[in-house]
């Protein structure tokens, strides 16, 4: 099995600037991915990182198990060369805007980074975009690999591997196949007792449960607005933070509160004077800065006090729907297959409604899209997954049955129930931040150890 891993360069460095550039890289094409399948002598792979990230890292050594082949600056220039800055160039990437002699330019410089007459099978690209190299190996499945449905405290990391653009993905091809997925009577009993249970967990120890009870007194409805970090896909309304912001509060009537939340990747143009501003004019805007919110999960607090969601370009919404919560989606695309409404018209009458069924659509996209943390480094498990992928896409393409059941719901609910519990256990805190200086203690023994055997 021939793997090709291509972190696609203008995405990763002005995503994740600095360190945090080569860690994402490390994370998702390492530790998440490859670790394990690099164990099996019949995969092959090689990992193009580009030399935007690794320059600004000193600790280049982590990537050294996948043997990176650098994408240098001067390829970007190549194939951009009447390109003003990298966030232009991103941009004509993320919207596929490519000329042919761009496509043909990159090519050019992609093959002779690989062996002579060496081709992947699986081309897994990241971040979130994989046409580009469908040009250069049109006969290969290209998967890109994002976040799953949880990927911040209290939750694990997980992942999804799609064959289509970011915003054009898989479940929107095949919305109505996800929506109307059938489950049985048994499996709808499991799904809504591990809702009550997760929604149980989180509410105790939501540090801002009386603050949000107040507010439901406050306002008719409450709406979450997490505002995006960017618009590189051309996917919102506006190209600025707080234009977009202001659209959604002129929308929203007063006697309905919105409570915003920030993402944190990038530096947002909405800063808490500029907030302050905004409720001098708009008093049901609520913000909470982020060392009341507890969670590295910006969202999570208010899932369980608010009647709906705007999502843009989010997986927010999606974790939403665990608490019944309402969809609204302001995106072109990226949301329409799990959102209730587009747009934010007749706001009132939707919210009156009842909560459309979302079962069976939660039940497909957690145990037949999700990949969790714990069967990244599971034996065999990615080698067994992908090699199922490819004969899959052999014989028929990339069709819904791409994805078969990867979970038995029970046995999932269970271990994300454990995970989140212990999460908010004391001991459990501890072993966490105890377990680098417990496990260098560990490896100083046994070095020891060794000493006293020489002799």
């Amino acid at each position: 099995m021939k793997i090709l891993l291509y972190a696609e360069p203008t995405g990763v460095f002005i995503w994740w600037e600095g360190y945090r550039a080569t860690q994402a890289i490390y994370d998702h094409l390492y530790l998440w991915l490859t670790q394990e399948l690099l164990q099996h002598k019949d995969v092959e792979i090689k990992t193009i990182v580009p030399e935007l990230a690794l320059q600004t890292c000193d600790d280049t050594a982590t990537l050294q198990p996948l043997s990176p082949i650098v994408f240098k600056d001067e390829y970007l220039q190549q194939i951009f060369p009447h390109v003003g800055s990298l966030e232009e160039a991103n941009l004509k990437i993320l919207t596929n805007q490519l000329s042919d002699k761009e496509y043909d330019t990159l090519r050019s410089i992609i093959i002779p980074l690989l062996p002579e007459g060496w081709s992947p099978e699986l081309v897994i690209s990241f971040p979130p975009h994989n046409d580009l190299l469908k040009h250069t190996f049109p006969k290969a499945l290209h998967l890109l690999v994002d976040n799953g449905l949880f990927s911040r405290a209290p939750f694990f990391r997980s992942v999804r591997f799609d064959p289509f653009h970011h915003c054009e993905g898989f479940p929107n091809r095949y919305k109505e196949a996800i929506r109307n997925f059938p489950i049985t009577s048994k499996q709808r009993d499991s799904l809504s007792q591990f809702k009550r249970q997760l929604q149980q967990i989180i509410n105790k120890h939501n540090p801002l449960k009386q603050t949000l009870e107040q507010l439901r007194k406050k306002f008719r409805y409450l709406i979450l607005c997490p505002v995006p970090p960017h618009n590189r896909y051309k996917e919102n309304l506006f190209d600025d933070q707080y234009l977009y912001l202001l659209h959604v509060l002129q929308k929203i009537p007063a006697h309905i509160g919105l409570i915003v939340t920030f993402h944190d990747i990038g530096n947002s143009q909405l800063n808490p004077p500029t907030i302050k501003l905004l409720q001098k004019k708009y008093p049901n805007l609520i913000w909470f800065p982020p060392d009341k919110q507890k969670f590295f999960s910006r969202s999570l607090n208010y899932f369980g006090h608010i009647d709906a969601i705007i999502n843009t370009q989010t997986m927010t919404g999606t974790q939403a729907l665990l608490w019944d919560v309402k969809v609204i989606s302001l995106d072109k695309s990226y949301s329409k297959w799990f959102c209730d409404k587009s747009g934010l018209e007749n706001l009132e009458e939707f919210l009156a409604q009842p909560t459309p069924d979302h079962a069976g659509l939660l039940y497909w996209y957690m145990t037949h899209f999700t990949v969790y943390e714990k069967n990244f480094n599971k034996p065999n498990w990615y080698y067994n997954f992908f090699k199922t992928k490819l004969e899959k896409f052999h014989q028929n393409g990339i069709t819904f049955d791409l994805y078969e059941q990867l979970e038995d719901f029970d046995a999932l609910s269970k271990y994300i129930l454990d995970y989140v519990q212990a999460y908010y256990c004391p001991w459990a805190k501890f072993k966490r931040w105890a377990f680098p200086f417990y496990l260098k203690g560990k490896i100083c023994l046994k070095k020891i150890k060794s000493l006293f055997t020489k002799f």
